[in-house]
């Protein structure tokens, strides 16, 4: 069976943003991608943070949209609500994550994530006893 993985946004950014210098975890991301039987998951909040370092990258409206379009094809996408902002609001006092965090953790919990990729959190780290931490560039 495989696993339903949450995307943060910094992990994604990797597949898109054809950066030099970070050209070893841009393969690794898109070959985790590529590769995988499990369910990637994202959020409305990935969605714009994407969108927004896309035109920080001045990327052009038309790549940028292309890019939109194609991860809201390949990837489960959930609608950021006002439950979640409330779940993320215990998420923080409780586990002093920042806010975006927070939301990010809330939105993999609520909607059944084993894992969430990403590289801000503490690696290996169990949140709620269900969500484990993986930072993928980790050996």
């Amino acid at each position: 069976m495989s696993d339903r993985i949450f995307l943060d946004t910094n992990i994604l950014l990797y597949a898109i943003l054809d950066v030099e210098i970070e050209k070893e975890k841009t393969n690794q991301i898109i070959n985790i991608l590529k590769d995988s039987t499990d369910q990637f998951v994202i959020s409305t909040q990935v969605l714009i943070e994407i969108t927004n370092q896309l035109f920080k990258n001045k990327v052009d409206d038309s790549n940028i949209k292309n890019h939109v379009d194609e991860i809201i094809e390949e990837f489960e996408l959930h609608t950021v609500n006002s439950l979640l902002i409330k779940k993320a609001i215990f998420m923080k006092s409780k586990y002093k994550f920042s806010i975006w965090d927070s939301l990010i953790v809330a939105t993999a919990i609520e909607n059944k994530c084993e894992v969430l990729y990403t590289e801000d959190l503490h690696h290996g780290q169990i949140i709620e006893q269900s969500l484990k931490i993986i930072n993928p560039f980790k050996k």
